[in-house]
């Protein structure tokens, strides 16, 4: 009951429950925990960015396990959601929404990284780094 108050809170960019299911696991399966607050926010930002790039980021250690611990548990709820005929995601289609292009860039600026610096890191328009 209590996970679903949690899911109904949570707002990803996902067109479909799927972010907020996924991020709810993330919660109470305690895969934040361990992340300082910079690293939890760059790990959340796959579920809001907009930008698609194929660079892979430079990951911590701590940032490479929890994205382990992401893509498990997103593995694991398209099958429950097949297995369950839920006509929502397959598990590509939900790998596809995440999108891990800006973790790097948002370690970065929650770090304390000037913007104009930040910038030069990537090749996202500002105003997709800001959203």
């Amino acid at each position: 009951q209590l996970k679903g108050h949690t899911a109904c809170t949570i707002n990803t960019a996902s067109n479909s429950a799927f972010g907020e299911l996924l991020v709810t696991e993330l919660i109470y399966d305690g895969v934040l925990t361990p992340l300082d607050p910079a690293e939890a926010v760059a790990l959340l930002s796959c579920f809001v960015a907009q930008e698609k790039d194929d660079n892979e980021p430079n990951l911590t250690p701590a940032l490479e396990k929890a994205k382990e611990q992401l893509m498990s548990w997103c593995s694991s709820l398209a099958m429950m959601q097949q297995e369950l005929r839920l006509p929502d995601i397959s598990e590509e289609g939900a790998a596809k929404e995440l999108r891990f292009s800006l973790v790097e860039v948002v370690l970065e600026w929650a770090r304390g990284t000037p913007f104009d610096q930040i910038c030069l890191m990537t090749n996202a328009l500002e105003g997709g780094i800001v959203r």
